[in-house]
């Protein structure tokens, strides 16, 4: 994957070697990480730099002789009429001819930045899940657009957005067009930035669509159909990118991403990250063993604590401050031991939707009703419940609350007439971009992502299915006991084997269901109570010594007072006898906050960065 840093100054020309552009470009590589070759166009009034790493696909800028308009892409573009060399001088030159409705025909994880020299406008434009960053903001005249956050916050002079810093330490990432800096938006999902002498305007140019009759089948025909989509997309997509990285663990999403690429024949190496005893580890170990395929098991260095704090400053540009710091330099280190053998890798991400997990909490209601109750989701999937007496402001967390349900309602809202299932179906799709959207951004210049149950036929299709047949992964479990019998006979993280239930085997389940009681108390505690009633599950991450880890990484930090009240960025937002307590309990053996503890680094490191506060 690359990057890129663009600005329009709408009522000059630019300079050819204007100062801010030069400084703004090197920002982004500073930020990002992504130093290598890096290539510059310029506009009547714009100029952009692209940067490609060993990971980029589409190498250089195209350009276009006759017009002397360009094209900048970063990420993995799919348009049918790609080159085989994976130019995409004819997207360019479609895009000159029809205008901007050749982006519908786009999918894959991209930004594209194209340069028009008869109308003089810029456009960028996201790929349809919105999975690669792109960030803009204005100063003047100016309009500053890159794959960075912080170089365009430094950029603008941009001051920190409470509510923005909020929802982060809130929520755990940001959703939409929220960053952590006032006048620094997001370029939502599926949206093109047009950019001209007279104006600054966001153009939706995709939003996912219900098929009514892919709603009407029956399980079978589900089956057939579902098994034909990933074998043609995955043959269609996948096989030129080998060779790559394929995630594997224990679970279901990364198998049946697997299991499509085994079918298809397309080569790849397993990789999966952990302790040694860890469920994922030794499951996945086993399920690669046995079907012959290449493996590759990372394991964090027993000094990790050490390594840890200098891969945070790293980790916080490459994340734009949206990730939790502790947990993605883990991370970045798991991709940076990738990067030897290949620079491609293949994610499971949005297997969710086609399992039926993201509107279990409707219980009862799943599919009988429009309305969607966003207080349960919010509850059970979004806001896990903080100590808001950590905050000065004691309605801070209450404040986010109200905002998260205004916002994520009004995307389920696109699908207002549809049950609640589509529409919470939606939101996660749409909510997925502040997280896995980050991930990805974020391993930019190591790994080029591409998620394929997340292509936007995937997704549509996922939604358009009956919700009957996504419940308790029904459908995913009929189709690998088709496709690969052997892989679903093994066990997942959630108890029991991949396999179909059936009353033969119903006894294979006994942990599922007795899984599937535990975390409805553990969530309905939670929600109720603000405690869970029951003890938390065993993350998958605990034979590693996290405690021991997390005091090493704090003993370095405190040399250069991150954490230190009376001098912290961040301090206004915060009780300062609570943080106090907060912060001591983080080096006990038992503490288990260590993801706000991280984010709370996360803010204060972001304002540093910046030089500004609070």
């Amino acid at each position: 994957m690359s990057g890129f840093a663009v600005i329009y100054n709408r009522h000059t020309p630019l300079a050819p070697q204007d100062e801010k552009f030069t400084t703004f470009r090197r920002d982004v590589v500073d930020f990002k990480q992504v130093g290598g070759n890096v290539h510059n166009a310029v506009g009547s009034h714009c100029a952009a730099a692209k940067f490609d790493t060993p990971s980029t696909r589409h190498h250089a800028i195209v350009r276009d002789a006759q017009t002397t308009a360009w094209l900048i892409a970063t990420g993995t573009v799919l348009h049918e009429n790609a080159a085989p060399d994976w130019g995409l001088d004819n997207l360019l030159r479609d895009y000159l001819e029809t205008g901007q409705r050749v982006l519908t025909d786009l999918d894959g994880t991209f930004a594209l930045a194209i340069y028009d020299p008869h109308t003089n406008k810029l456009i960028v434009a996201t790929d349809p899940m919105g999975f690669t960053s792109v960030f803009y903001g204005q100063q003047n005249n100016r309009t500053y657009v890159a794959t960075s956050a912080l170089a365009v916050a430094k950029a603008v002079h941009a001051l920190p957005d409470e509510y923005g810093v909020s929802h982060y330490l809130n929520v755990g990432c940001v959703y939409g067009t929220i960053t952590l800096w006032s006048n620094v938006r997001r370029l939502p999902p599926g949206t093109l930035l047009e950019i001209t002498p007279t104006g600054v305007t966001e153009i939706h140019y995709w939003r996912p669509s219900l098929d009514p009759a892919v709603m009407k089948l029956s399980l079978a025909d589900t089956i057939d159909y579902t098994e034909a989509l990933f074998s043609r997309l995955t043959a269609r997509h996948l096989t030129s990118e080998a060779p790559m990285w394929a995630d594997l663990t224990a679970g279901f999403d990364s198998r049946l991403v697997t299991m499509f690429l085994a079918q298809q024949s397309v080569p790849f190496r397993a990789s999966c990250q952990g302790p040694v005893d860890s469920p994922d580890v030794l499951i996945s170990m086993r399920i690669a063993k046995s079907l012959g395929w290449d493996y590759q098991h990372h394991i964090l260095p027993d000094d990790w604590g050490q390594q840890r704090p200098a891969y945070l400053a790293r980790v916080l540009g490459k994340a734009d401050g949206h990730l939790d710091v502790f947990k993605q330099s883990s991370v970045i280190w798991d991709q940076d031991q990738r990067a030897p053998y290949a620079t491609t890798s293949v994610w499971g991400l949005g297997g969710e939707v086609w399992r039926g997990t993201v509107w279990k909490q409707e219980f009862w209601n799943t599919g009988r009703t429009r309305t969607p109750n966003y207080d349960r989701l919010l509850s059970y999937r979004v806001m896990p419940s903080l100590d808001p007496t950590l905050f000065r402001d004691p309605q801070c967390a209450a404040r986010v609350r109200s905002g998260v349900k205004r916002h994520l309602k009004s995307i389920g809202d696109e699908f207002a007439d549809w049950p609640n299932t589509a529409q919470l179906d939606r939101v996660f799709t749409y909510k997925a971009t502040g997280r896995s959207g980050a991930q990805m951004s974020a391993v930019m210049g190591l790994q080029r992502v591409l998620a394929p149950l997340n292509f936007k036929e995937s997704i549509s299709a996922a939604m358009s299915i009956h919700f009957r047949w996504r419940q308790h992964s029904r459908l995913v479990r009929h189709l690998m006991a088709r496709v690969n019998p052997e892989l679903a006979a093994f066990p997942t993280t959630d108890g029991g084997p991949a396999l179909p239930m059936c009353l033969s085997n119903i006894t294979k389940f006994r942990r599922y269901w007795i899984s599937i009681g535990k975390q409805l108390v553990r969530k309905a505690s939670q929600a109720t109570l603000g405690y869970s009633i029951l003890p938390p599950l065993r993350d998958e991450f605990d034979s590693y010594p996290l405690a021991r880890w997390r005091r090493e990484t704090l003993d370095i930090l405190a040399r250069d007072n991150i954490l230190n009240i009376k001098t912290m960025r961040s301090a206004a937002l915060y009780d300062p006898e609570r943080l106090a307590a907060f912060l001591q309990t983080a080096r006990n053996d038992d503490f288990k906050q260590e993801p706000l503890l991280s984010r709370i680094i996360t803010v204060e490191m972001a304002l540093r960065t910046l030089d500004t506060a609070l």
